[in-house]
């Protein structure tokens, strides 16, 4: 009896990357009726993003030393079981085999005896051929019996999460190989699904507490309500291939370590082959993301992703909570109620994981930029100190990176914004941990963000742009920027700039008015001189006060740091209370 490790997967669209991010082959085409179809003297190859074989992690980072190749499909093909390592590729096994409908054990391969990553070439030899499956299995018995408890958090995302629960359902829960290894349950922080839209996926209304609050409620449910082993967070969309998730169920399965975690890279849904991150950290200033923008259907890039952190992860790395699968009983610390930004950064350093990614595990969101709102850009602000009050003191560090921020704003005219990045220092710096457990919800908090951003906010497009000016857009030096901001004359035009986090400087300078868009939204500011001079004197004064007042802040926090990241501290909020840390 033969486990399974990871199975082979055919691109049935383009939603999650394009073909050359699952095989390589020389003739176009080739799938039909879940079938790899192939003319004679065809060949394909798997030196791929989803379905290359990675000794680092198999080997290095699980424990195995042995796996099988197996196939099942209809006539004669030669099979070269090849390796890729930093010199080029090299052939490790090559037979001929007749294909049947069965599954044959094509190769046996010791992965001592292996490096890199490993994958079949395959030629089809005496007429055409199909494919029906492949996958990789081992003799090893599994290590541990994991039930895994996937936890959806949503709100207000109909049209994201019922697609999503459709897909885990045909794909995992309905069939019988993964039905008494996998639950799966929705926290709807909106509370408006119904049982009948979610086809009896069980429903935990919640207030809206955020990814914190959600990702809690459902972490406490499989806890001590269920036998789950492990849980498995998850955004709402679920954008994934579901290998994705059998890949990380079968790591959490053999692992040589009990308190190994799987995560998972991200991409953009409307660019799928480019990393947006594939690992992260926490690094000098805040995140540090590994391979963004690089492309995942270059066999180079596969192999350096799958090289990093071959033997373990640095001590600040994190999973984001798009998906992160952990053993329940690695958990030692909650988080506190972060609401949204920094909640997946702090579970990680709270708690002792052996952080894996894995090639072939991913998950493909909405462009980060596209769901920017005065919300988020105050709890950048607020979280990151949050986050660093418990767990560093590099406050020259943190002093900079604010201020970074807050000029990028000033710069740019976004003098609301300013403001808002303002109102979250103030708040950290008043912050008690009674404070930020009776915000949990942030329900007193939203109307005074949302009022301070008036003008600067994305709105379907009513504008004439017919005489606004584009400018091309170039790379320059953030004080070369302030200086053209400050000293160029201005033209009374409106120049046209993308709406990112961090503008193109160069378009901006020398106009009056700049219209910022993304996709079928935008606004216009105006540029106002004076706004910008006395924003800096309010950044120079307000880093005088985070530098003095930070350790107070710290000192308050870390004296209640049991109660802040404890089960009881969230049963409280989700019954109501949650104002006595006290009592923890």
């Amino acid at each position: 009896m033969m486990e399974t490790l990871q199975n082979f997967i055919f691109p049935e669209s383009e939603q999650f990357g394009s073909r050359e991010k699952y095989f390589r082959a020389s003739f176009d085409g080739g799938i039909s009726e879940n079938k790899l179809q192939m003319a004679n003297a065809s060949s394909v190859v798997f030196d791929t993003y989803y379905n290359a074989f990675s000794i680092p992690l198999w080997r290095e980072r699980v424990g195995l030393s042995q796996a099988n190749l197996l196939m099942s499909g209809s006539g004669k093909v030669t099979v070269a079981l090849c390796q890729f390592t930093e010199t080029g590729e090299s052939i490790l096994q090559k037979k001929e085999i007749d294909l049947s409908p069965k599954d044959v054990s094509v190769f046996e391969q010791s992965l001592s005896e292996a490096e890199g990553l490993i994958y079949p070439r395959i030629t089809a030899t005496h007429g055409a051929a199909s494919i029906t499956a492949m996958k990789w299995a081992s003799s090893a018995p599994a290590r541990h019996q994991v039930k895994l408890g996937l936890s959806i958090t949503t709100f207000q995302r109909k049209a994201f999460v019922l697609p999503a629960l459709t897909r885990i359902k045909e794909k995992l829960l309905d069939t019988a190989e993964w039905r008494e290894k996998i639950d799966l349950i929705v926290v709807d922080n909106s509370s408006d699904l119904t049982k009948e839209e979610t086809q009896g996926v069980k429903v935990i209304p919640n207030e809206n507490t955020g990814g914190s609050g959600g990702f809690m409620r459902g972490f406490l449910h499989y806890k001590n309500e269920t036998d789950a082993t492990h849980v498995l967070f998850m955004d709402d969309d679920a954008a994934l291939e579901m290998e994705s998730i059998k890949r990380a169920y079968q790591i959490l399965s053999f692992a040589e370590k009990e308190n190994t975690a799987v995560a998972a890279a991200l991409f953009y849904d409307d660019a799928p082959d480019i990393f947006l991150e594939r690992g992260a950290s926490v690094g000098k200033y805040w995140v540090k993301v590994e391979f963004q923008k690089e492309n995942a259907t270059d066999v180079d890039t596969v192999l350096k992703t799958e090289q990093k952190w071959a033997q373990e992860t640095p001590k600040t790395a994190f999973a984001g909570w798009w998906f992160n699968a952990f053993p329940i009983k690695s958990v030692k610390h909650l988080v506190p109620p972060f609401f949204v930004r920094s909640d997946d950064m702090a579970f990680a350093q709270f708690n002792d994981f052996n952080l894996i990614w894995a090639n072939g595990i991913a998950s493909y969101a909405e462009d980060f930029q596209k769901k920017m709102t005065a919300m988020t850009t105050y709890l950048d602000a607020r979280n990151m100190l949050l986050y660093d009050a418990l767990f560093s003191s590099r406050i020259l560090s943190d002093s900079y990176y604010i201020a970074m921020n807050r000029l990028v704003s000033l710069l740019s005219a976004r003098y609301e914004h300013h403001q808002l990045e303002r109102m979250a220092l103030n708040d950290f710096l008043n912050m008690t941990p009674e404070k930020w457990i009776e915000s949990a919800s942030l329900k007193e908090k939203l109307p005074e963000v949302n009022a301070m951003i008036k003008n600067e906010r994305l709105k379907p497009v009513d504008y004439d742009t017919s005489g606004f000016v584009s400018v091309d857009a170039k790379a320059e030096s953030t004080l070369k920027s302030l200086l053209r901001m400050i000293f160029l004359p201005r033209k009374n035009r409106t120049v046209k700039s993308e709406y990112l986090m961090l503008p193109h400087f160069n378009q901006l300078a020398g106009s009056k008015r700049i219209f910022y868009y993304l996709g079928d939204k935008a606004f216009i500011v105006t540029v106002k001189p004076w706004k910008l001079f006395s924003g800096l004197c309010l950044l120079a004064v307000d880093s005088l006060r985070l530098i003095f007042g930070f350790k107070k802040v710290k000192a308050r926090l870390l004296a209640k740091f049991d109660a802040l990241t404890s089960e009881a501290m969230w049963q409280e909020i989700f019954s109501g209370g949650g104002q006595d840390v006290d009592k923890h």
